[in-house]
């Protein structure tokens, strides 16, 4: 369902973003500009933070500084 919803809902990224389950390693593109930023955790932590609840999410950010904090400074969601 993220891989689908979280395409729509990371399309006014300023970066790419790029889902990764922590528990198997798995990886999807929701947005694929770059630079980008990998937000990694469990499915339901990375639902949470695609879905524009950031603060709650327990996800673990990746990639350059610049490009996290832009992304932390995005709203997402609906």
């Amino acid at each position: 369902m993220v891989r689908t919803g979280g395409k729509g809902l990371t399309r006014g990224a300023p970066v790419g973003v790029t889902i990764e389950n922590a528990t198997t390693g798995s990886r999807a593109v929701l947005n694929g500009s770059s630079p980008s930023v990998v937000v990694r955790g469990l499915p339901s932590e990375v639902t949470l933070f695609v879905f524009g609840r950031k603060p709650q999410a327990d996800v673990e950010l990746l990639g350059d500084e610049a490009d996290v904090a832009r992304l932390s400074d995005t709203s997402l969601g609906i």
